[in-house]
């Protein structure tokens, strides 16, 4: 398997619907240049940017992602405790069994 980068995983999604990268971030609600610089591979988004290409696209968040050797499972969950603004979890299971939880 070609091992690609994040970047180049958007670009190719964005042209399998034939967006422009202006299109692409029209419905991102984010700048063109942002677009660019991600694909480019000038730029890593941020988690919150990247959910807003993901949306934009239409795609699932874990089609960004890449794991050889295993099968992927990658859950998000978005919780807003209180007036504490939001919180991201991101639990990882990798086909071994094993998981990875990340909290933001």
């Amino acid at each position: 398997m070609e091992n690609k980068n994040l970047g180049s995983i958007i670009r190719e999604k964005r042209k399998a619907l034939n967006l422009t990268m202006r299109e692409l971030a029209q419905k991102a609600g984010i700048d063109r240049t942002y677009i660019s610089k991600i694909e480019n591979h000038n730029l890593i988004p941020a988690l919150d940017i990247l959910i807003k290409i993901q949306s934009a696209l239409n795609v699932d968040l874990t089609s960004f992602f890449e794991m050889n050797g295993a099968e992927k499972s990658l859950q998000f969950h978005f919780n807003q405790p209180g007036n504490f603004g939001k919180r991201y979890n991101i639990v990882i299971e990798l086909g071994n069994g094993d998981t990875m939880t990340i909290n933001l």
